[in-house]
């Protein structure tokens, strides 16, 4: 297992992952003509949580939450670093 990542900053980079994911969340499915629907059905692209991010079950948020941490840690044990811009 990797470790949680130890970056400067890294209290502060929840509110901005939370702000962009309430934008991002459906953007894929929605690009490929998904749409809501009260259940999931992949020939008519319909989803029920094509939503507002904010409305989302918190088991899906919690999905994306490790799903984002584990890409995050994945590119760190690749060797990768984080770094704001001009530093």
């Amino acid at each position: 297992s990797i470790s949680e990542p130890q970056t400067p900053g890294h209290g502060r980079r929840q509110p901005i992952a939370r702000r962009r994911r309430s934008r991002t969340h459906d953007r894929p499915r929605l690009a490929e003509g998904w749409s809501w629907g009260p259940e999931r059905n992949d020939s008519e692209k319909k989803h029920p949580c094509l939503v507002p991010y904010a409305d989302l079950p918190e088991s899906e948020k919690e999905y994306d939450r490790k799903t984002a941490m584990e890409t995050l840690k994945a590119i760190l044990a690749l060797g990768f670093e984080f770094r704001r811009k001009g530093e």
